[in-house]
């Protein structure tokens, strides 16, 4: 019971953001004895991606991989959670160029006692650190107090001590979400903080006392209180702000999903020309929408004040559960719920095409080939746990994603 509970409720609180894109890892690299998978996000930068991790881990600030030197810059979503029993995860060592915490990326690591963010954390994202209930203290070394996307830390003492910037003292008892908790410390050791931060094409750092809108190194002497002095220290570059691209769109039970690349900083959501939401993630699902009618969306990223142009239009009529149509391919999943096997049938399939059975953590767990003339394929679930699967089709024309429910 407890394992279907956990299985249920990770798949109401990930959605289709976590099953939508491909939940396959790039390539793996060892570190401290730890074998670190990782997923690629831009040419020269990486993020942390799920794997079956424990004891004390340390994410090194860059790591190689096919001659390429990646900067390590983010934790994914997911990519801890539910790490839980005697071979979990018991400490996290972050490095200093780590700019984002992703969508329950530690949520449930019920045996890490402390988590110390470094001075690069800019985003915590929702549920970050959910259940973590024996976490019992944090210290942020960011002078800017990270911005917290709602119950980062939803189960976690609001009375454990929190060490921050004692110059940012004031910033953090006034952050939204920050300011939940009642037990902070000022660090009132004198240190360098060094930033590694960018702006776009067009913007203007203004953080930390900085006012500057070209790449360089820069510095600046922090004197706010006796004992509170700091130097920072920040290397800048500058990037061109992309439009967002690569975007997908496929229905789920509850509305239609969105996923898109970008390098923006926030992205705003239109649907049928009408702004309906602004958000810091990388995929959406719009659950305002009735079956039967069809809704286009476009993308649009924003930094620094600069905002890119809107994304190509994506379009998709909500059908609910079962019944799917992307691209001009039409599947049908039945019956869903099922119990030791489910079918599904294809119709406008121009190519071969394979097809994946994933759990909510992305493990593959069957695997079919679909021909060409191929109407309707037989999936076997004897022995699956109950809870919540996603059923992938994938070739060079689609990736098409239904949630399966095995009862």
């Amino acid at each position: 019971m407890k394992r279907k509970a956990f299985l249920l409720f990770a798949t109401i609180l990930i959605g289709f953001g976590f099953s939508a894109k491909a939940q396959m890892v790039d390539f793996s690299v060892m570190s401290n004895g730890s074998l670190i998978n990782y997923k690629i996000s831009s040419p020269n930068s990486v993020r942390v991606f799920l794997g079956n991790y424990s004891g004390a881990i340390t994410i090194p600030s860059s790591v190689p991989h096919n001659g390429i030197m990646y900067t390590v810059t983010a934790i994914d979503d997911t990519a801890f959670c539910f790490n839980q029993g005697p071979n979990s995860i018991t400490s996290i060592s972050l490095p200093n160029t780590i700019d984002s915490i992703g969508l329950v990326s530690f949520g449930f690591c019920t045996n890490l006692s402390t988590i110390t963010l470094p001075s690069s954390v800019k985003l915590i994202k929702t549920r970050a650190f959910m259940g973590c209930t024996n976490l019992a203290s944090i210290t942020s070394h960011a002078i800017i107090p990270p911005v917290i996307v709602d119950s980062a830390f939803k189960g976690v003492s609001l009375n454990i001590p929190v060490t921050v910037p004692c110059g940012s003292l004031a910033l953090y008892q006034a952050a939204p979400f920050w300011n939940m908790f009642t037990n902070f410390i000022a660090d009132t050791t004198s240190f360098s903080t060094v930033i590694y931060d960018s702006i776009a094409q067009g913007g203007v750092y203004t953080l930390n006392g900085f006012n500057e809108d070209s790449a360089g190194v820069y510095t600046q002497n922090l004197q706010t209180a006796n004992g509170c002095d700091s130097l920072v220290t920040l290397h800048l570059s500058v990037y061109t702000l992309t439009t967002p691209s690569s975007c997908t769109i496929a229905n789920t039970p509850d509305g239609i999903a969105l996923s898109w690349n970008g390098n923006g900083k926030s992205y705003s959501i239109y649907r049928n020309n009408e702004s309906i939401a602004t958000l810091h993630e990388t995929s959406y699902e719009d659950t305002t929408v009735l079956i039967g009618v069809n809704y286009c969306y476009q993308v649009r990223a924003i930094a620094d004040n600069i905002e890119s142009d809107l994304s190509q239009t994506s379009c998709q009529t909500f059908s609910g559960l079962n019944d799917l149509l992307v691209n001009g391919i039409h599947t049908k999943l039945y019956p869903n719920p099922a119990n030791n096997k489910t079918t599904i049938e294809i119709q406008g399939l121009k190519n071969s095409a394979d097809v994946f059975l994933y759990d909510i953590f992305g493990k593959e767990i069957k695997a079919y080939k679909l021909g060409v003339n191929q109407t309707q394929l037989e999936i076997d679930l004897e022995g699956l746990l109950t809870g919540v699967y996603n059923l992938s089709i994938v070739n060079s024309d689609c990736r098409i994603t239904n949630r399966l429910i095995v009862k």
